[in-house]
């Protein structure tokens, strides 16, 4: 009885994390002419994250796998392949089970996310982070707005204690 349901549950939980997404980005673009009075870092904490506390195995990594992009072509002449979104998951296991999906995306432990990997590709659509107490907990939340803030168009902070 417990699996009846799972599928129309994952649907719904992929709904409202989309749905909060699209309003986020919304609300963003109908204040973008308050973005000049702040600096980059409090607009995208401010208005660039959406930021859902919700329990364990609600299906937040599988949502982050099933919607991130992989690559993208950095520009025409180029013909580079960057990564379009960046994952940071809370450890290395989670790097590995993450990329066994066959997912491209660039996909980092805490300990990589400031590493100049990360921070050499030009800029990325969407930074999921999956349990951000964990993420944050290694890493300094100000410290990492501060490196992504204004290359990245949205954050989405997705765990427990957010």
């Amino acid at each position: 009885m417990k699996h009846k349901y799972r599928a129309q549950f994952d649907n719904e939980f992929s709904l409202a994390i989309d749905t909060l997404v699209f309003v986020n980005a919304m609300q963003a673009d109908f204040h973008a002419d308050m973005k000049r009075d702040m600096s980059d870092v409090q607009w995208a904490m401010e208005f660039a994250t959406v930021d859902v506390n919700c329990a364990r195995r609600m299906g937040k990594t599988r949502y982050i796998i099933e919607t991130s992009k992989a690559d993208r072509l950095q520009a025409e002449l180029d013909r580079v392949q960057v990564p379009s979104d960046l994952i940071v998951v809370s450890c290395d296991d989670m790097v590995d089970y993450v990329r066994r999906f066959d997912h491209r995306a660039h996909v980092v432990a805490p300990r990589s996310v400031l590493s100049n990997a990360c921070l050499k590709v030009g800029s990325y659509e969407t930074i999921y982070v999956d349990e951000p107490q964990t993420v944050f907990a290694r890493v300094n939340k100000r410290e990492f707005y501060q490196a992504f803030a204004g290359k990245c168009n949205q954050f989405v902070m997705l765990g427990t204690g957010s």
